[in-house]
């Protein structure tokens, strides 16, 4: 990975700058001088961009109100990929670090450190899952509750 910075338990994660929130569960970020709009593994936030207005809600409103608040424009993240990488409308998917010193094992570090698991805390979300990318599944589902 370019660019890569280890974490402590020496799992890679690549170092990102944000350009925008798009809504709650996906942000656009740049990587390498490369624009990638980036989809939050395991969770989904209600809608409040789709070009269908009917679809969209006055939480999904709220949900990415609060992350356009919680990111800033070009502040460093880092992204940790899983087994699949890219979906099906083409958007790379990514669970995303705010430090990148982190201990990727560790739960304390996944609930302080880990913007999905962030987004699960402090917004209308739910947990989903589209195998195969679960490998915070179970922790998700744990703060979801």
């Amino acid at each position: 990975l370019p660019f890569s910075v280890p974490g402590i338990d020496g799992y890679g994660l690549a170092t990102a700058q944000v350009v925008r929130v798009v809504d709650g569960d996906t942000i656009v970020v740049s990587q390498s001088g490369e624009e990638k709009t980036i989809r939050l593994i395991g969770i989904d936030t209600p809608e409040s961009v789709n070009p269908d207005e009917s679809l969209n809600s006055q939480e999904g409103v709220v949900a990415s109100d609060w992350l356009k608040g919680y990111l800033s424009e070009g502040q460093n993240v880092y992204l940790e990929y899983d087994k699949e990488k890219e979906d099906k409308y083409g958007r790379t998917l990514a669970y995303v670090w705010m430090n990148g010193e982190v201990t990727t094992s560790s739960f304390e570090d996944f609930k302080l450190y880990n913007l999905n698991a962030i987004v699960v805390q402090n917004t209308y979300c739910d947990t989903v899952y589209y195998p195969p990318n679960g490998k915070y599944k179970t922790w998700l589902e744990d703060l979801d509750r």
